[in-house]
């Protein structure tokens, strides 16, 4: 038996819908992954996907405060 058509909620697909390969599976978790991780940072809700963002801004704002009054730390 071979299949050739998926009915699903009433839609009829193609068989090549099953052809999904892990690496598909991770880039579209991938990219869900950022896109939260964006939403989170434009509204200023700290996710766990966010975090290392978050963490990364402080430390270049403290960077560029240091820079610009000449203190310095270890």
């Amino acid at each position: 038996m071979k299949v050739t058509k998926i009915l699903q909620d009433g839609n009829l697909l193609d068989a090549a819908v099953l052809d999904i390969s892990t690496k598909d599976i991770l880039a579209k978790f991938g990219r869900a992954i950022n896109i939260q991780s964006s939403i989170a940072l434009a509204i200023g809700v700290p996710t766990t996907s966010s975090a290392p963002h978050s963490l990364l801004n402080g430390f270049k704002n403290l960077i560029a405060v240091s820079a610009a009054s000449g203190y310095s730390f270890p």
